[in-house]
């Protein structure tokens, strides 16, 4: 889906994955869950206020259209948020 969606937002990926393996870990990144994007330095779907503690096994949740609640953000919402980052680098 990342390559998809970078395809299309022509942008070249520099793909670093990261595994998280503990609690504390979390805490000093500040993490929110799996999967969780950082483009251009920030994470682009961050919401206001976490909705939890931060927690190397928690499960990330993105809205979508019509108020839903998904595992993945929508392909043209990472599509925005890849070209946004480009813009910003």
């Amino acid at each position: 889906m990342l390559r998809a969606a970078a395809a299309e937002a022509g942008v070249d990926l520099d793909l670093t994955v990261r595994e998280v393996r503990t609690d504390a870990e979390a805490a000093e990144l500040r993490f929110p869950g799996s999967p969780t994007y950082i483009v251009a330095g920030s994470d682009p779907f961050a919401p206001a206020a976490p909705e939890h503690a931060f927690q190397f096994d928690a499960c990330r949740a993105y809205a979508l259209a019509g108020g839903r609640i998904g595992p993945l953000p929508h392909h043209d919402d990472l599509v925005a948020a890849l070209r946004a980052g480009k813009e910003r680098t």
